[in-house]
């Protein structure tokens, strides 16, 4: 236990704070039987916890029922725990933070609970239970069995507020008669029927008491003062008067309170003396924790070593009203303390489990507190406190191994300690993982994760954990300036490639437009060409019988058959001539000549441009063409092309060229109905 527990529980016991009524706690239906009071087979000593409030040397606690038959438990500046009955019954499930941690309970015989948290690293071990009305927190370690062979520290709570719990016998803090994982469920004992005590005086009751001389309420003042509780503000100045008016009015309550302020100094000078005088009057008025209070001075070294003769009355006078208590138990050491060498002393409680002296010896061998500076010894220290569970311990060995001082370097190991560290809520471990992750040290470099883990060591106070922080933002992000260079290079290149899909969306649109055209070009010079081909053929249709009826008119033999049609010396047809003009048939009319022209698509060059156009000029069959001078015109078209996976846009110059020319076709002829023949006009 800590220097500092064990004064706060010095001061709890010497007000007169730590006895408590008897009374059975109604449950709401959470395991509950008939009555409607929690089953403690099904939640254990948490039956009569819920709805309570504890205040502890260290910490509050608070527990009430939550949805789904669960039960919270609540301490200032952590997160929750949730509890649910576990898969069996007599077991528990405890989630800490939302699932950071879980932890397994099993129910005692007695209603205590054994707690192991799952994981791979440090299983920490502890026990709740319910000892004379105080809330009474173990770290323990368990055997092979599951059985508990040894207490490695312990803390008290006062209950502070709702129902009063009964006070019950302590469980024998040596290995429980079963196996955790075997432990048979006790009957539930029957609600008790006595009347809870009162609830807790308001601060405006204690002042008008205490203003009317009663020493209780002054020394609960007082003690308020002290632990900064209940509304009262934490400042021993003012704890001072309270506690001795209390010491005053009736001694000894408020004096070992009183002697243990001064004896501390926190908030008003140090006056040993007076302090050892208010133990020593305490302690001969009755008051243990007077006597106690004597032992730890003297192993403070804060008044003079009385003999071991007087000290062994000290510690009987302490144990007199129990054998079992912590300040008994805490008295024996002392005096083992007194008795021996500091070092001594340490090393066989630090061999006993006790993970704070185990830290001390560290602490004194890496300062020189008792000699020279020794390395290796505080390694070795270390160690013992970190196997013990002291996250705080962990830190400083893995600080150790980076160095290699007193032991052999090894990065690996330094990143094992310090995520041990942290994940225990050490800042100074996160901070040094985070550092471990920012240079890459026995880890792979992760800027990120370094981030992260020096952003929470920052928020829990550590100033290195925040440059590392700003480091790791800036290596992610750049500085300032980068970050601005660097958003307007990434603006510019967005622009750029805006502009560089706008050209190519442009470049595919004029090439849709131009394809377009010259298919447009092709389909209507292709059907020109066809509907001139059918006239042309109209043409030599009407043509035939005209000849065949000349020659019936001539009487020439023959002249119903095909063969005297063809027969040598038979007049041929006329035939078209490029440039000539056609003969006139023995029934003329007035001609009129076609106008056709052709448009090319987009070339390189003029000339290739005017040679498409003229080539699609389509007179039709037998048609003979007269040419106009092209009209050609020059465009800017960009074309598109692909290097390495990335695209570019050129603009270059197309020609195009449109023809138009007069087609003249075949004889021309008229019918009867002096419709024209053999031309087309359009």
């Amino acid at each position: 236990m800590s220097a500092a527990a064990k004064w706060m529980l010095v001061v709890l016991a010497a007000l007169g704070l730590l006895s408590g009524g008897s009374a059975a706690v109604a449950g709401d239906g959470h395991g509950a039987g008939a009555a409607g009071v929690a089953d403690p087979a099904v939640w254990g000593i948490y039956a009569s916890l819920a709805g309570t409030e504890w205040n502890g040397s260290e910490s509050d606690v608070t527990w009430r029922w939550g949805p789904d038959d669960t039960l919270i438990e609540a301490r200032p500046f952590q997160m929750k725990s949730v509890i649910r009955p576990g898969a069996n019954r007599g077991d528990l499930v405890s989630t800490y933070g939302g699932g950071l941690h879980t932890y397994d309970g099993r129910i005692a015989a007695d209603g205590s609970v054994v707690w192991v948290r799952r994981g791979r690293f440090l299983k920490l071990i502890s026990r709740v239970m319910l000892v004379d009305g105080m809330f009474v927190e173990e770290m323990v370690k368990l055997d092979d069995a599951g059985q508990v062979v040894k207490v490695n520290s312990t803390q008290r709570f006062e209950q502070t507020g709702g129902p009063q719990i009964a006070a019950r016998a302590a469980p024998v803090p040596t290995p429980v008669a079963q196996p955790v994982a075997a432990v048979v469920i006790a009957e539930a004992p029957a609600p008790a029927t006595t009347a809870p005590p009162a609830a807790m005086p308001a601060a405006d009751d204690l002042d008008r008491k205490c203003a009317a001389k009663d020493a209780e309420s002054c020394s609960r003042i007082g003690y308020y003062h002290v632990l900064g509780a209940h509304g009262r503000s934490e400042d021993a100045a003012r704890a001072v008067p309270y506690l001795q008016q209390a010491c005053e009015m009736a001694p000894p309550t408020g004096c070992s309170g009183l002697a243990d302020v001064l004896r501390r100094g926190k908030g008003v000078p140090v006056d040993a003396p007076r302090a050892l005088a208010l133990h020593v009057k305490a302690c001969e008025l009755g008051d243990a924790s007077g006597c106690y209070g004597q032992l730890g001075m003297q192993s403070d070294q804060l008044a003079p070593v009385a003999d071991p003769a007087r000290n062994a009355r000290l510690v009987e006078q302490v144990c007199r009203a129990d054998q079992g208590s912590w300040m008994c138990v805490d008295a024996r050491k002392l005096v083992a303390k007194i008795a021996l060498p500091l070092p001594v002393y340490e090393a066989r409680q630090c061999d006993a489990g006790e993970a704070y002296v185990c830290l001390a010896m560290g602490n004194a061998h890496a300062t020189g507190r008792d000699g020279a500076v020794d390395p290796a010894s505080a390694a070795v220290a270390y160690g013992k406190a970190c196997d013990l569970g002291l996250a705080i311990a962990c830190n400083a060995l893995g600080e150790y191994v980076a160095r290699g001082s007193g032991v052999a370097q090894d990065f690996v190991r330094a990143v094992r300690l310090f995520e041990q560290s942290c994940n225990e809520k050490s800042v100074d471990g996160c901070a040094n993982l985070g550092a471990m992750y920012f240079n890459g040290t026995g880890v792979p470099q992760d800027y990120g994760r370094a981030a992260a883990l020096n952003n929470q060591a920052c928020a829990g106070g550590n100033t290195r954990g925040c440059d590392y922080m700003e480091r790791a933002t800036v290596a992610i992000m750049g500085t300032p300036e980068q970050q601005r260079a660097e958003n307007a290079a990434q603006e510019r290149e967005n622009k750029a490639r805006g502009a560089e899909a706008l050209q190519r969306a442009v470049a595919v649109h004029m090439g849709d437009l131009a394809n377009h055209f010259e298919r447009e070009a092709r389909t209507q010079a292709d059907a020109d060409a066809m509907l001139d081909g059918i006239r042309a053929r109209a043409n030599e249709a009407e043509t035939v019988p005209s000849t065949m009826d000349a020659h019936r008119i001539a009487g020439s033999p023959g002249a119903d058959s095909v063969e005297s049609r063809d027969a040598p010396g038979s007049p041929a047809p006329p035939v078209p001539v490029p440039g000539a003009t056609p003969a006139s048939s023995a029934s003329s009319c007035p001609f009129t000549p076609r106008r056709q022209s052709g448009t090319s698509g987009f070339h390189e060059t003029r000339e290739a441009a005017e040679a498409q156009a003229r080539d699609y000029v389509r007179c039709g069959e037998g048609g003979v063409a007269t040419l106009d001078a092209p009209v050609c015109s020059q465009h800017m078209q960009s074309i598109v092309t692909m290097t390495g996976g990335r695209t570019s846009t050129v603009s270059t110059p197309r020609w195009n060229c449109s023809v138009t020319a007069t087609c003249t076709i075949g004889t021309p002829t008229c019918a009867d109905d002096n419709r024209e023949r053999g031309s087309s006009s359009q």
